[in-house]
């Protein structure tokens, strides 16, 4: 019973810890996105001479139609798989190198800005690949405990690494 005690109290502290780490990468790719944001509009404002306005349209109608992350369409509807997500970010990132988007780029600000929203989409793909490691780890963990312990608080425990890394109680940062 004082392992089963021991093994709680260690995975209630790991699990906190990965809920400290999270908030703390949201709140470092929140304001990643919120500094980027201000940069597109700087060199896409319509007051700027040559300005790439039209050009971050059409990157923004294409990263919309990638439907990168999550699907909006009625036979898959919802979150999107770590495979389905690497297709589709390779798909969008294919499609502007094919239309030469950051070659039409008047300002080279936009070139950057381009490729640190590029990163951002690779970045949130490995948040996702390492929440859902987490999850299947706390998921493994606790059901090998499960299974050499007859206490009845794993069950508790069990829901609560389910719901400690369930990706619904996360929020997208991206349009």
């Amino acid at each position: 019973m004082t392992s089963d005690t021991e093994f709680l109290t260690l995975l209630a502290s790991a699990l906190n810890s990965l809920a400290t780490l999270q908030l703390a990468q949201k709140r470092q790719f929140t304001e990643s996105v919120q500094m980027l944001a201000r940069e597109v509009s700087a060199v896409s404002s319509p007051s700027r001479p040559k300005s790439d306005l039209y050009i971050w349209r059409e990157i923004f109608a294409l990263w919309i139609e990638a439907e990168i992350f999550e699907s909006s369409r009625e036979r898959d509807r919802g979150e999107r798989s770590i495979e389905e997500v690497e297709k589709h970010l390779e798909w969008f990132v294919d499609q502007v190198a094919k239309r030469k988007l950051a070659k039409r780029m008047k300002h080279k600000e936009s070139r950057v800005a381009l490729e640190k929203f590029i990163a951002l989409n690779v970045e949130l793909l490995d948040l996702k690949k390492f929440q859902i490691a987490n999850e299947e780890a706390a998921r493994k963990i606790v059901g090998q405990k499960i299974s050499c312990s007859p206490c009845s608080e794993y069950g508790a425990v069990a829901d609560l690494t389910a719901l400690s890394f369930s990706s619904k109680n996360t929020t997208s940062v991206l349009p």
